[in-house]
């Protein structure tokens, strides 16, 4: 069963914020899990002519919630590996304007002007941790691809031909690759020395 998790949970009398909020569990797939929910300031959502729109994030995607103006609601999501980059800007007027966030992703941005200032910079941090974990995955998981590319190069017979052949030409490009990785900052010096010279063995 989802449980409810709102470390920065914006509390709110109106009955169909409430509802909306009551409603995210039933959003949430198995094992899924709410950090937390921002809802957009009143005075902000009058002002844009629309309804209080609600951000929550869970511990797999980021959700963004759309209340209709006669009822109902719009969900938008990503996941926390399409994000690419997270903003956070407080108004002048913070106390009535809040702060706008904006969250760049590979399907699309999010964007919610007039989140409560604490709520806002929580959800940013919430964010930049997600995104930091998914960098660091994605140099992982390119460091080793880089290390399978290097342990599968093949010896060649000492009586090959003269002359740049197949093998060599596969050489210079992962010895490419793996020069990309380091200047990259996937791989350290010492692990692109370590790589180069089991390559360079290989042959």
């Amino acid at each position: 069963m989802n449980q409810l998790v709102s470390t920065q949970h914006t509390t709110s009398q109106h009955p169909r914020i409430a509802a909306a909020l009551a409603r995210i569990p039933s959003l949430l797939t198995s094992g899924e899990v709410m950090i937390c929910a921002v809802v957009q300031l009143a005075f902000m959502a009058y002002f844009s002519l629309s309804r209080r729109q609600i951000v929550v994030a869970t511990n797999q995607r980021l959700i963004l919630l759309k209340r209709g103006l006669f009822g109902g609601f719009t969900m938008r999501d990503a996941q926390w590996q399409d994000l690419l980059d997270a903003q956070v800007k407080e108004k002048a007027f913070a106390e009535s304007q809040g702060c706008e966030f904006l969250a760049h992703t590979s399907r699309g941005d999010f964007f919610v002007a007039g989140l409560p200032s604490a709520q806002a910079f929580g959800l940013y941090r919430i964010c930049q941790e997600r995104e930091q974990e998914w960098r660091e995955k994605r140099r992982v998981r390119e460091m080793e691809e880089a290390r399978a590319r290097a342990g599968g190069v093949t010896a060649h017979p000492v009586g090959a031909t003269a002359g740049v052949g197949p093998g060599a030409a596969a050489l210079m490009v992962q010895l490419q690759q793996l020069q990309q990785l380091r200047h990259g900052g996937s791989i350290s010096d010492v692990e692109f020395e370590a790589m180069k010279a089991k390559l360079l063995a290989g042959m």
